[in-house]
């Protein structure tokens, strides 16, 4: 006659459970010492495999859509595997920067023409300067807490794909005009990430909440927002201005 026997709990059981514990103080040390550091928020997420995301992104460069940025076109294979990027990766920590600033642009009564304004992320200091030595700070954390451990990170400085691996972590969505969007923050964020050999408890991935909304479709002054989810750069105010060359000649239609 069958009978339910009474549970037990071999050693590797036990093993388990206390990595786990281990695993779990481990990751809120660091989001804590991320924290301290002066980022808005942190995620992590496991370093898998991004071909889904590299798939679309592929798409969108056949399309054209980067336009003379040709660098976009190279290490797609990095951008897909994670452990080109560094060997023995487990876990990709993610980042945020709030760039928010309640001031005001100041008021013109001049000729509209000759007045332009900078864009918000641009009043401060330069997220590329401000972000790696923070994430460095992360990286100590680590090898405090995993001795032996390695650890790369990226600041828009490498073929890593910062927004996919932001949804992965939990940060936030990717909105209609494909920019992060966290229930919390909004968009006003740089993103950082940082990727280790160290295994750390991944997030959970949020909803995508812009439903039938198309508020930024429908703001984009140049229209280059061409579909839900989907930029054409070459049409961007911010492509422009930033990174075609001095001499370059700003469209009619962008201007």
């Amino acid at each position: 006659m069958w009978s339910n026997p009474q549970p037990s709990f071999p050693n590797g059981w036990i093993h388990y459970r206390c990595i786990m514990t281990q695993s779990h103080s481990r990751t809120a040390e660091i989001r804590q010492a991320a924290l301290d550091c002066g980022f808005s928020s942190v995620g992590v997420a496991a370093a898998d495999m991004m071909t889904g995301d590299v798939e679309r992104y592929l798409q969108w460069i056949e399309l054209g859509y980067h336009g003379t940025m040709s660098y976009l076109e190279r290490n797609s294979d990095k951008r897909e595997d994670p452990h080109l990027i560094l060997p023995g990766v487990q876990s990709v920590v993610v980042v945020t920067q709030n760039y928010y600033t309640p001031y005001s642009h100041e008021n013109y009564t001049g000729t509209p023409d000759t007045h332009g304004k900078i864009s918000r992320y641009a009043w401060g200091d330069d997220y590329h300067d401000v972000i790696p030595p923070k994430l460095r700070l992360v990286a100590e954390k680590i090898h405090e807490l995993v001795p032996g451990s390695e650890c790369k990170i990226y600041t828009d400085t490498g073929p890593v794909m910062e927004k996919a691996w932001a949804v992965r972590a939990g940060i936030g969505w990717q909105g209609k005009h494909s920019n992060i969007i966290s229930k919390a923050k909004g968009s006003w964020f740089f993103i950082g990430v940082l990727f280790t050999t160290a295994y750390l408890e991944p997030d959970t991935p949020i909803g995508d909440y812009c439903g039938t909304c198309t508020a930024c479709l429908d703001a984009c002054p140049t229209q280059a927002i061409v579909e839900p989810y989907v930029v054409d750069a070459t049409k961007c105010l911010s492509y422009w201005t930033i990174e075609t060359k001095p001499d370059s000649e700003i469209p009619p239609a962008i201007a």
